[in-house]
């Protein structure tokens, strides 16, 4: 591959990265576009295509931008076994650490996709973004905005 053609691939890759910013957030929740945003999001950059199945084939949910609490989220999914999705430890810790360090540099990462009331969770679940919210809280944010989906 050419110089050239690898320059254009990561122009590409880079303008497909800013596809998911805060402000096309806003964009896609004015033109109540925020279910879209969110199977996008999570079949493309968020790699998480189950969550996004879940999602399509739940009946009667609203999806809101909301910011959030981030220490009242439940987290389902974590480095240890007493997790209901377990992660990896070691490899938890190295995305997490470098969140940590592209959040200190002045990265905004995509919101956390928080559920209630879907999968009979008991509370404000961390549907997508345990990395990031790990992240977050080592970076002492106390709040985030969140793709908020519940039950009508």
């Amino acid at each position: 591959m050419s110089f050239q053609s690898c320059l254009k691939k990561r122009s590409i890759i880079d303008s497909m990265k800013q596809k998911y910013t805060f402000e096309n957030l806003e964009d896609a929740k004015k033109a109540n576009n925020l279910f879209a945003w969110t199977q996008e999001y999570l079949y493309g950059p968020g790699h998480n295509k189950n969550l996004a199945k879940h999602l399509l084939e739940a009946k009667n949910t609203i999806f809101s931008l909301r910011e959030l609490d981030i220490d009242s989220l439940i987290c389902v999914a974590g480095p240890d076994k007493g997790f209901k999705f377990p992660i990896d430890p070691k490899k938890y810790e190295i995305t997490v650490s470098e969140y940590s360090k592209k959040i200190q540099t002045g990265w905004n990462p995509p919101p956390l996709i928080v559920t209630t009331g879907i999968f009979e969770e008991a509370g404000a679940s961390v549907a997508d973004g345990t990395h990031r919210l790990e992240a977050l809280k080592r970076c002492d944010f106390h709040k985030y905005w969140t793709i908020f989906v519940e039950k009508k």
